[in-house]
């Protein structure tokens, strides 16, 4: 223990009572994690990301075709 600080900050274990951990394991909920939820937003991302790569794809063959 140190002195200069008062006996709460130094030993916490004598600011109260000390209850024993309950059985069994922390309550986490029971949500499942099988399944899409996002469908949609991931059929979105798919189709910006081909319509980026067509449209990058497009333009690297322009400038060629010009060269």
């Amino acid at each position: 223990l140190v002195p200069s600080l008062p006996l709460a900050a130094t030993s916490p274990a004598l600011c109260g009572v000390v209850h024993a951990m309950p059985a069994g394991g922390v309550n986490t909920g029971t949500g499942s994690t099988a399944g899409m939820e996002d469908s949609g937003l991931l059929l979105l991302a798919g189709g910006l990301f081909v319509a980026g790569a067509g449209t990058a794809l497009y333009t690297v063959r322009r400038k060629t075709m010009k060269a």
